[in-house]
């Protein structure tokens, strides 16, 4: 029985240091372990459970949680220095997965004869947003950006912008 108790401390314990070893930064700079459980239970106040099965990394001084939700989605979850939330960008598969009003808005855009790429939703501090990549053979590809109601925002043509907490839009 002695035995059985301490092969499962080692196990705990190898367990535990391999989450904290997994929340380093593009730097290999190591996120220390007070920030690593105030992260995980940031990380599991939005979003219950996925701090077992997140990686983490640390991106533009942001602290970004990657892991697959319950409908196997990428989700990346991002907080600021002092473990807040600040942005959440989930990769959905499919446009049928938009809003009817986002949908609706794409298809009287222009767009209907590109194969889209991408679909991406974004949650911020200063609102939610979606951005559809589309592309068509000869034309340089096409981020759309639209707001959670179907307002269309903007189109970026050519290179891809990288979205962080703090992106202009």
């Amino acid at each position: 029985m002695k035995k059985y108790i301490y092969l499962l401390f080692v196990a705990m314990m190898t367990m535990t240091a391999t989450a904290f070893a997994s929340c380093s930064d593009d730097d290999d700079n190591s996120i220390d372990t007070e920030n690593a459980i105030k992260l995980r239970k940031a990380l599991d106040a939005i979003y219950p459970g996925a701090s077992q099965r997140a990686d983490w990394e640390k991106d533009q001084g942001y602290f970004v949680a990657d892991f697959n939700n319950e409908f196997r989605q990428e989700v990346e979850v991002w907080f600021a220095d002092d473990a807040k939330w600040v942005m959440t960008q989930t990769d959905l598969e499919r446009i049928d997965q938009l809003p009817d009003a986002v949908q609706a808005a794409f298809n009287a855009g222009g767009y209907g004869d590109y194969r889209v790429d991408d679909v991406d939703y974004y949650e911020r501090f200063d609102g939610s947003f979606y951005v559809i990549e589309v592309e068509k053979a000869g034309r340089p590809d096409t981020e759309l950006f639209y707001s959670a109601d179907g307002a269309f925002i903007k189109a970026n043509t050519g290179r891809s912008i990288k979205i962080y907490p703090h992106t202009k839009l």
